[in-house]
């Protein structure tokens, strides 16, 4: 009476965490189905801290009415690696209490708040100067 139905695979997963003095590396080894395959190391790297100038512009357009903040225009040379841009979103969103996502594409971070003053006092408090 086969019903078309596959037999489930078990799969069974061990993670460790390896310091070295370079870095934090990780190591995953996944088994399946009684075979061992070890899975590519990827260096931990921690973002850098930005600063410098950041433009900041209000949108509603093409957001059905919504006013967001938009940051663009990062002048720090480390605002071209996603991490750090990452980072000071998650912090911006922590701090004015709203949320918001990050343009991998376009390099630019998009708060759901209205009120620039607020986005520009953050913003200042973290050590850049604000334009727009």
């Amino acid at each position: 009476m086969s019903n078309g139905r596959k037999k489930p695979i078990k799969l069974d997963f061990e993670t460790q965490l390896i310091r070295t003095d370079s870095g934090a590396l990780g190591s995953t080894r996944v088994q399946i189905a009684g075979e061992e395959r070890p899975r590519a190391q990827t260096p931990d790297t921690p973002p850098q801290p930005l600063g410098g100038t950041v433009k900041l512009r209000r949108e509603v357009k093409g957001r059905a009415g919504k006013p967001v903040s938009v940051l663009h225009g990062f002048s720090d040379p480390n605002a071209k690696h996603s991490p750090s841009l990452k980072e000071l979103q998650a912090k911006l969103k922590k701090k004015l209490a709203c949320g918001g996502t990050f343009d991998e594409v376009e390099g630019t971070i998009v708060l759901q708040v209205d009120d620039l003053k607020r986005v520009r006092s953050a913003l200042e408090a973290m050590g850049f100067d604000v334009k727009g």
